[in-house]
């Protein structure tokens, strides 16, 4: 948590066989970057082995209420001191995904919308699409003000050999394949046959021809490894900003250094 206040929450999400802090180690350590100075970081981990992915999505949708517009009280104090003065609501939130993680942000920007449109629909507000829109827009959740930004994420699914890349990564060695065939998200990152990744598409264009620019994560700033020889390189019509970084891998794309400022300026300003 960032000692003076914080006018930004950024959340993080792994990908497959990544880690909460792993993935995004380097992001705690942003340099002499003021703007992240005045942000707070969350860091997200799942068993990405195990679980499927609309059981994490289903989580997060439980829990990231609790973490924003408003810090929790049990993460304000250390040792029963405070950290910083006051618990003024976050301005901003930006939320961020790697490769699973990105379908993972994806399908919950959603189910997010697609409530918020549910709702608004069951409020009598006359025949006319103007006092629909006003009604709708007023009962906005503060989730839906976040903006998305998505590091290869894995939308298109997975190649048939990224999936022994990353076996090999996770030190599953011989077994590698044995292991992941048997993991609900290998199925659902079959581009041949995932409604998974099919469904978020259709849903996610749909929901933004409806609600134009009014839900910014709709339309993601995307970076891609160049080659990325793990997941299907192909962005949505939606997407806002999408660029690659050539000799930046599957891995590497999402991690900042000093020589590889991208992420760091990505997440900051967008692809603008």
């Amino acid at each position: 948590m960032a000692r003076q206040r914080a006018t930004r929450l950024v959340v993080f999400v792994h990908g497959f066989g990544g880690h909460a802090i792993s993935t995004w180690q380097q992001f705690d350590m942003p340099g002499d970057r003021d703007w992240w100075a005045e942000a707070d970081m969350l860091f997200v981990g799942y068993d990405s082995l195990h679980e499927n992915t609309l059981g994490v999505v289903h989580r997060l949708l439980h829990v990231f209420p609790d973490f924003f517009p408003l810090v929790p009280e049990k993460f304000r104090f250390v040792l029963g001191m405070p950290i910083r003065d006051g618990s003024d609501p976050y301005d901003e939130l930006i939320l961020v995904g790697h490769s699973l993680g990105g379908v993972i942000l994806r399908r919950l920007v959603v189910a997010l919308t697609k409530e918020w449109h549910e709702a608004a629909s069951r409020v009598r507000v006359g025949n006319t699409a103007e006092g629909f829109m006003k009604v709708t827009l007023a009962m906005k959740p503060p989730l839906l003000k976040a903006r998305l930004v998505l590091f290869s994420p894995a939308t298109q699914g997975f190649f048939p050999t990224g999936w022994l890349t990353l076996g090999e990564l996770m030190g599953l060695g011989r077994i590698a394949s044995f292991l992941l065939r048997k993991s609900p998200t290998y199925s659902e990152l079959d581009p041949k046959r995932s409604q998974l990744l099919a469904n978020t598409r259709d849903l996610t264009e749909e929901l933004a021809k409806l609600y134009n620019r009014s839900v910014p994560a709709l339309h993601p700033d995307v970076l891609w490894a160049n080659p990325d020889t793990v997941v299907q390189v192909e962005d949505y019509k939606t997407d806002r900003n999408s660029n690659s970084v050539p000799g930046q891998s599957h891995v590497s794309i999402c991690k900042p250094s000093e020589a590889y400022s991208t992420p760091w300026e990505l997440i900051e300003n967008g692809g603008s």
